[in-house]
């Protein structure tokens, strides 16, 4: 898409890298985050790192804001606090509400297949860091080779 108005819901690392795509394509974007800060307990530096590359655009960033509810050319929010509300108009809307573990039935499948041991490690078990999936990663194959 181009030339629209985008809302982007949720400021982590995906509602951020969205976001810059969705800038470099000459779309006008909000950022609508709850928290009362940018991209909640994310590493400072690439929350730094993907702020240099958005500040080069006109993107609006709206810091504790609820999404209440998406109209046909507008989105419904209020303000955390005081519970006001306001109509932001939108063409398009961007769902980026956070992350959870998603292995649904691959542990099953892969075992029936004869894949004698089946571990779930880093974002498959806990939404997590680089550093967490490696420790993960790490911790689990240990248990398996002593």
């Amino acid at each position: 898409i181009t030339g629209k108005r985008v809302v982007v819901v949720g400021s982590g690392m995906t509602g951020l890298e969205t976001t810059e795509i969705l800038n470099e394509d000459g779309n006008h974007v909000t950022i609508i985050e709850m928290a009362p800060e940018l991209a909640p307990g994310t590493w400072f530096q690439l929350v730094d790192d993907e702020m240099e590359r958005i500040s080069k655009y006109d993107t609006r960033i709206m810091l504790g804001t609820k999404l209440l509810g998406v109209e046909d050319g507008a989105v419904i929010v209020a303000d955390a606090e005081s519970g006001v509300e306001s109509r932001l108009e939108a063409d398009e809307v961007v769902l980026s509400l956070g992350v959870r573990p998603a292995t649904g039935n691959m542990v099953t499948e892969l075992s029936a297949r004869g894949i004698r041991t089946v571990v779930p490690v880093g974002d498959a078990v806990k939404s997590g860091t680089i550093a967490d999936a490696c420790h993960s990663a790490y911790d689990s194959v240990m248990k398996y080779i002593r």
